[in-house]
């Protein structure tokens, strides 16, 4: 695929999908990604049919967006441009 297309295709993903439809399709294509070596390896002889079938059925337990929203409470009465100048500052040492 050219540079010029596989931009085109980015640019589609970023305007007609949410976030949350983004993450989903990242998800399907790491899954397809996975599902491909497994089967390369598969046919290399170098992963019996009983892993890769192991391998293919685990799905996992949560997500990362389980964690979004998570400790807010935190943050509610911190003054968000004195929290980053303080932070920038002690960069400096």
């Amino acid at each position: 695929m050219s540079t010029y297309a596989y931009h085109n295709i980015l640019n589609k993903i970023r305007q007609e999908l949410t976030p949350e439809e983004q993450i989903e399709l990242l998800a399907d294509l790491a899954a397809a990604v996975r599902d491909f070596q497994i089967a390369q390896k598969s046919q290399q002889g170098r992963l019996t049919p009983s892993a890769a079938t192991e391998q293919d059925s685990q799905e996992p337990e949560h997500t990362f967006l389980e964690l979004r929203g998570l400790g807010k409470e935190l943050w509610r009465s911190v003054d968000v441009d004195q929290y980053l100048e303080e932070e920038r500052n002690s960069w400096d040492g």
